[in-house]
């Protein structure tokens, strides 16, 4: 009798659990510049440099993250990239009072602890194609 009565109020309940179960993806909130934020271990391939940058997320913008101490310019010297989900671009900028062009862009990998970049430094008479591997410390 117990089952009877109950088993359709049962179904329903169950049924209802699967239509109103939402397809929007939980993630659509993060910013995706938090997992950029950090220091990091550079070590450009091409000229065996190794040295600390700090990236910190640019908070005048929804999409722009600043990196400090890129190419070892100092630490007061920053570098502005876009980031689009787990990829930046370096857009063409001038750095150090004005003097040195850089570009390049990179992606991170999906353990949020790898960043792979190509950039371009110029500084008027040297043009340097540098390829590097960022490596979150913390």
């Amino acid at each position: 009798m117990f089952k009877i009565k109950y088993t359709p109020i049962i179904l329903i309940v169950f049924l209802c659990t699967l239509f109103f179960t939402s397809c929007v993806d939980d993630n659509e909130d993060v910013d995706t510049r938090e997992y950029f934020a950090g220091t990091w271990k550079c070590k450009e391939i091409n000229t065996g440099f190794a040295y600390n940058v700090i990236i910190k997320i640019d908070s005048t913008t929804q999409t722009y993250i600043n990196i400090y101490n890129f190419h070892q310019f100092g630490s007061n010297e920053k570098v502005r990239a876009i980031v689009n989900d787990l990829a930046l671009d370096i857009p063409s900028q001038l750095a150090c009072n004005n003097t040195i062009n850089v570009r390049g862009s990179g992606i991170m990998q999906n353990n949020k602890t790898t960043i792979n970049l190509d950039y371009f430094v110029n500084d008027g008479i040297t043009l340097d194609t540098i390829t590097a591997v960022y490596t979150k410390l913390y």
